[in-house]
């Protein structure tokens, strides 16, 4: 069995996940202490004991064992045991051979998962495997994901606010435009706060050239308005000013367009429009 020495059990979990995460397999480690620690799902661990040297696998910190199912039981026996690490409880089950030049399987099912593990008592005893642990890549990345998914929304609705230019009345805010056309200048979201527009623009818009924004009257006359590009420092979002409201606007740049037409209806408010119901 390939392991490698860590100074840190943590860091050499991260690492291996980090690894499984692109597409590699996991490995085992090594702690500080000599515990021998698997990659759970990555294969089925083996353990070797022998008469005089039991076999102690230890089970996620809070995790209970349900049951213990022997292959052998006329020539392995197992007993539990609990110790108490940080604060809380760690399960552990203990294995012992009754001879030598044996060899049976366990599962161990508990409240988390099911674990299926070999067990192997040589001939001659020598190199013995008698203490061993688990890490578990796929919770660690799920944990990373649901993390960066958290920290996501939060830049979001950070970027979101940065929007306007000061603080308005949430009664001011109105999210009730419709946007038609698929050009790479599409506007994110449009909203006004009563005096002005503001256009959240995609990233597409900051190297590229700006368009130009032209009002439509009820005939379809058109009137070519100038705005502000503005551009939040700390995010590089770009938005557009318009410094007066308007029912119908396009942006327009070479043969494409979007148009961006107000609705008028109840205002839809600030958090309504922070999470989808304005566009």
């Amino acid at each position: 069995m390939a392991a490698t020495q860590y100074n840190r059990y943590e860091d050499a979990a991260v690492a291996q996940a980090m690894a499984w995460q692109s597409g590699k397999k996991a490995k085992p480690i090594v702690s500080s202490d000599g515990k021998v620690i698997f990659p759970f799902g990555q294969g089925m661990p083996r353990l070797t004991c022998s008469p005089t040297r039991a076999c102690d696998v230890e089970l996620e910190p809070g995790e209970k064992a349900r049951q213990i199912i022997l292959g052998d039981k006329q020539n392995w026996s197992w007993t539990g045991a609990e110790s108490i690490e940080k604060g809380v409880t760690v399960a552990h089950v203990v294995f012992q051979p009754r001879d030598n030049n044996v060899e049976s399987n366990v599962i161990i099912t508990t409240d988390r998962r099911t674990y299926h593990i070999k067990l192997y008592a040589p001939k001659d005893e020598g190199v013995y495997l008698n203490r061993v642990g688990f890490y578990y890549p796929e919770d660690l990345v799920e944990s990373w994901e649901s993390k960066i998914g958290a920290k996501e929304k939060a830049q979001a609705r950070n970027e979101e606010s940065n929007l306007l230019p000061a603080p308005v009345s949430v009664e001011m805010l109105d999210y009730g435009y419709t946007i038609d056309g698929n050009a790479s200048f599409r506007p994110i979201r449009v909203v006004n706060d009563g005096e002005k527009v503001y256009m959240e623009m995609p990233d597409s818009i900051r190297s590229g050239p700006n368009p130009s924004f032209h009002l439509l009257d009820s005939q379809g006359k058109v009137m070519v308005v100038t705005y502000r590009r503005k551009e939040n420092a700390s995010t590089g979002r770009v938005h557009f000013e318009v410094d007066r409201l308007f029912d119908k606007g396009q942006l327009v740049m070479d043969d494409e367009k979007v148009t961006i037409t107000w609705k008028k209806a109840k205002k839809a408010g600030f958090w309504n429009g922070l999470f989808g119901g304005g566009n």
